[in-house]
């Protein structure tokens, strides 16, 4: 019986920590990423005719970054693109403060990862890596698309 227990408690607590999101109750969570201590979100919402996309970084106690600011349409702020990869796909949405640039990724292959790549002036400073299954809902494809030229590569955890 204890046994039975505590796989339940196990078991709940990683569901509840996989559908934790930082998006509002009228906004639809389009890219839900978990590192264990930190929530990344995509959210999408209905601005009259206009579609609304913010990406909001913190935990559900205290957002840190929420961009943008205002309720800018999709197509303002963020570009999407895609490439084939070896066993799949690697779907990207990108966007810039300042002298930040970041990288909200989803590889879909065989060995699945997504995160965010944070860089400064060009430069690599932070790859956040999701803990839980995350990956771009197909409504995020409606986002403006962009050559995929850039040179920046996503760092792959399974490859050494």
């Amino acid at each position: 019986m204890n046994k039975i227990l505590a796989i339940l408690i196990i078991i709940t607590s990683k569901n509840s920590i996989a559908t934790e999101t930082l998006c509002g109750k009228d906004e639809k969570d389009l890219f839900g990423c978990s590192n264990g201590k930190k929530i990344i979100s995509l959210c999408h919402a209905k601005n009259g005719d206009s579609n609304v996309l913010t990406y909001k970084f913190g935990t559900t106690e205290n957002i840190e970054m929420k961009h943008p600011k205002n309720n800018a349409k999709m197509n303002e702020s963020f570009r999407l693109s895609s490439r084939a990869i070896q066993g799949g796909q690697e779907s990207r949405v990108k966007f810039n403060v300042g002298s930040y640039t970041y990288i909200v990724y989803n590889h879909e292959t065989n060995y699945g990862h997504s995160g965010v790549l944070v860089l400064k002036n060009g430069k690599s400073i932070s790859n956040i890596k999701c803990d839980n299954d995350a990956t771009l809902k197909s409504e995020i494809f409606a986002l403006p698309t962009e050559n995929y030229n850039d040179k920046i590569e996503i760092p792959n955890p399974y490859q050494k």
